[in-house]
């Protein structure tokens, strides 16, 4: 077996990896972009069939994400279509996908309805565009490369297939419930409903999408045979007092037992090239495969055999909590795996983490003990690390601090918790050179506020912890139980009481 023994918040792959567009280049974007200047694409081609467009779409919502999938939608963080000749940076560490502080960019394959009718909602929404949580940004743009696009500028679907790029193939195998009650196999765990936008433009957008799925539900390509991989997903500890171990379950049906980390989703990004309108060779894409790991942190995916691997990304996103960059974006890691690279046949492979493996393995822990023994499933819990988080935690010396800021509550919810926080609460911890850093200043700092757990990790001796967010997770557990109670009053005053 192969196993790729890597820190992914310690000393062996602990760099923060560069967004793939910079912040200067997305702010550029962002503001110079107009929806009145954009005109309609074509909607189908020659034949009828959809036609499907490169573009990149700005990000602003953590909702949003999971609004692309439910729209069956294919978004990612790296490019799609690589220029001749281009190279992958070496990419080991933390991908922040900062931005330029207020949303990023994500590259996608949308078809022409869903282009055009996003397009009439943002036209139609104006300036409470963002407010409505629609798009303030999705701009058209041409693949690099000859072959990959038509004369109309839309993607060649064929150039696609033939490269074994596999749509929406980092969610592949997984059945979800869509906004209309319909259920369908590939998508997220939790949704994102679009109240705000009308129904009939969510089912047009829908339809293209599914139209897609469905020319690569039956897509085979001869040049790129597949194998299987299988990943176990591991968690240890630095913990002085455990040595290194591997984290184990201490009661229960497992007790003794690894703990598992259910829910993570690992995605292999591939380079691969097509074949058609003689290109082969020239111009890569970054084609997207994954699986899902199950109770027991264990993954498999069909993957292109003879290929150079990317990158293995590994969103911190678990069917327990969510770790995410300031409470804004989930927090991403990224590695190099030569064990998988340009593989000849099935392949197993480790990935051991003793940093945000480890923090992931105590929430998972705790919510399987609730779920199994105690007969309660807390709900999902948000947690916020970066540099907001680290300034603000200060106030605690430097340890983190349970808010449960994501429950509704009588006093505190939403803006109302950050108001407070920022006009009552700030000034009394934090000294008055802090609460004007450049920490706090560079990020909307609500977003950071209204997370369930301030994640602080400048003290490693906290972050490398076997007991702290066990502990931590009881808070959040004991919040998670009141807020099902409907007991808003106790839940107020319980966070009164937490800060």
């Amino acid at each position: 077996m192969a196993k790729a023994r890597v820190h992914l918040g310690g000393s062996q792959c602990s760099d923060v990896v560069a967004d793939f567009i910079s912040p200067d280049d997305t702010y550029t974007t962002r503001t110079q972009f107009s929806w009145t200047a954009t005109q309609t694409v074509a909607e189908t081609n020659a034949a009828g069939n959809p036609t499907l467009w490169y573009a990149m779409i700005y990000i602003h919502d953590e909702r949003q994400p999971d609004a692309l999938d439910s729209l069956l939608i294919h978004h990612q963080k790296a490019p799609i279509f690589l220029a001749p000749n281009q190279t992958i940076p070496n990419l080991c560490g933390r991908l922040e996908s900062v931005g330029d502080g207020e949303g990023h960019f994500e590259y996608a394959l949308l078809t022409g309805v869903a282009f055009n009718k996003l397009r009439a909602l943002a036209l139609a929404a104006g300036a409470d565009l963002g407010a409505q949580g629609l798009f303030k940004v999705i701009k058209i743009i041409t693949p690099p490369a000859a072959g990959e696009a038509n004369a109309d500028g839309s993607v060649s679907i064929d150039y696609l297939k033939s490269a074994g790029f596999q749509y929406m193939g980092y969610l592949s195998g997984e059945t979800v419930t869509h906004p209309d009650g319909s259920t369908e196999v590939i998508a997220r765990s939790d949704w994102f409903n679009p109240l705000s936008w009308p129904g009939d433009a969510w089912d047009g957008i829908k339809d293209g999408g599914e139209w897609v799925l469905g020319e690569w539900g039956s897509a085979a390509n001869a040049l790129l045979p597949s194998a299987t991989v299988s990943v176990h997903l591991r968690a240890f500890s630095d913990d002085p007092a455990f040595q290194g171990q591997a984290l184990v379950h201490g009661s229960g049906k497992y007790a003794g037992q690894e703990i598992g980390i259910l829910g993570v989703r690992v995605n292999f990004w591939y380079l691969s090239v097509g074949n058609s309108i003689g290109s082969l060779g020239l111009a890569p894409i970054i084609a997207p495969y994954g699986g899902t790991t199950d109770a027991h942190g264990l993954l498999t995916a069909r993957v292109p055999m003879f290929s150079k691997l990317a990158a293995v990304e590994i969103p911190l996103d678990s069917d327990a909590a969510k770790i995410t960059w300031n409470g804004i974006m989930t927090t991403t890691m990224v590695l190099e795996m030569k064990e998988l690279d340009s593989i000849d046949g099935d392949k197993s492979a480790e990935i051991d983490d003793a940093g945000y493996m480890n923090v992931l393995a105590q929430f998972a822990d705790g919510h399987e003990y609730l779920r199994d023994i105690v007969g309660y499933t807390p709900h999902k819990e948000k947690v916020a690390e970066g540099t907001a988080v680290n300034t603000l935690a200060q106030g605690n010396g430097n340890n983190p601090v349970t808010t449960c800021a994501t429950f509704p509550n009588l006093v505190f919810y939403g803006t109302t918790f950050a108001s407070w926080m920022i006009d009552s609460v700030l000034p009394t911890i934090l000294p008055p050179a802090l609460l004007t850093t450049a920490a706090l200043a560079t990020v909307p700092i609500e977003f950071a506020l209204n997370s369930d757990l301030w994640m602080a990790t400048t003290k490693e001796d906290v972050f490398h912890s076997r007991g702290i967010w066990t502990h931590e997770y009881g808070h959040y557990s004991l919040c998670s139980m009141i807020a099902d109670r409907g007991a808003s009053a106790a839940l107020s005053s319980l966070t009164t009481m937490t800060i």
